[in-house]
């Protein structure tokens, strides 16, 4: 995953050759998943390639900060990260 973000930051997202201006994934009230895991990590390894900022819709608080400690594994400074609709 984190390779195709990363074609797509460089050449654009096809059809429309639009370059993304940040990354945005979704979690929401349960613990993470496999797959969830694996899409934090592509957020990560996008972000240290690109300098994209993450932007993920997650949410709760305890999910969010669980999302904030595995991008701080992967070597991702919280200051890039959004959390969106942060409402709970």
């Amino acid at each position: 995953m984190a390779a195709r973000w990363v074609t797509e930051f460089e050449d654009g997202i096809p059809p429309s050759g639009v370059q993304p201006g940040n990354y945005q994934d979704w979690r929401e009230f349960r613990p993470a998943s496999e797959i969830d895991a694996k899409l934090i990590k592509a957020a990560a390894i996008t972000h240290q390639q690109t300098g994209l900022t993450i932007a993920s819709h997650t949410g709760d608080g305890v999910a969010a900060m669980a999302q904030i400690s595995t991008l701080k594994a992967h070597g991702v400074s919280p200051v890039s990260f959004i959390w969106v609709h942060a409402q709970n």
